[in-house]
């Protein structure tokens, strides 16, 4: 989900007249909408955008979490280091978790097919930034065992696009471990960026589905066939033990 910045770049643009120093931090479209709003970059403004995959509506989140918890939550996440989770607390403290193909919103964010429709089409999905610095996850790391460290937490890439996003990393350098390596192998792994998500069928069904249908309900009809071929995968799975002494007799 995108962070909820109604009210923020006002309060931006006020600290930066103060001389405040600001770090913004969000998604390369809100970086780009702080710029646009406060029409000019001082030398105290840093700014570091996300690689962003897209982003479903806030509505989507509430109706998903309405229809899961029947109330509202206290609590989210989607994600411990590298695990993928999908975790949501109610105030009364009952606990949903479940794997990330087991939960319809998740499914559909991973699949990409649940963004906001100016995803598919995203300016800012390239090697060439909006920010000072661009920071996420490093898909696509080689030799990744070869590093000297405990990666258990993962391992993110940070880019920097400008001399303030140099300085930026190397006045944190002290609390990290760095290691220098080739901008294309970044973007190798990182699909988005070089290019945003492609709007295929799924994606198009659902944006149609959506407005007479509740979220999850409009999701599974969507991926129902990918359902029924999971259910049968599991299916043979099951007899899987049953059924190999009887392939091995026909073998012999």
């Amino acid at each position: 989900m995108q962070s909820d910045v109604r009210g923020l770049f006002s309060q931006v643009k006020a600290d930066l007249k103060s001389g405040k120093p600001v770090l913004f931090v969000g998604t390369p479209c809100q970086v780009a909408g702080l710029k646009n709003y406060i029409k000019w970059i001082p030398e105290h403004l840093y700014l570091v955008d996300l690689i962003c995959h897209g982003v479903p509506s806030q509505q989507m989140l509430n109706e998903h979490i309405h229809h899961i918890l029947k109330t509202s939550a206290e609590q989210l996440s989607f994600r411990k280091g590298q695990l993928f989770r999908i975790e949501i607390t109610s105030r009364c403290g009952t606990v949903y978790s479940s794997e990330p193909y087991g939960d319809t919103y998740f499914r559909a964010f991973l699949d990409g097919i649940s963004y906001r429709k100016s995803c598919y089409h995203c300016p800012f999905a390239r090697k060439e930034r909006v920010s000072d610095v661009t920071i996420g996850d490093f898909w696509g790391l080689q030799d990744a065992a070869s590093l000297p460290l405990e990666i258990s937490e993962g391992i993110s890439v940070l880019l920097p696009s400008s001399e303030k996003g140099k300085s930026l990393i190397a006045a944190a350098k002290s609390d990290m471990w760095i290691y220098e390596r080739s901008v294309e192998e970044a973007v190798e792994g990182n699909t988005q960026l070089y290019r945003p998500v492609h709007n295929g069928l799924s994606a198009r069904l659902l944006s149609m589905l959506y407005p007479y249908f509740p979220f999850d309900k409009a999701v599974r009809i969507v991926i129902v066939k990918d359902l029924i071929l999971e259910s049968l995968k599991n299916i043979l799975r099951s007899f899987k033990p049953v059924l190999m002494p009887i392939i091995n007799v026909i073998r012999r």
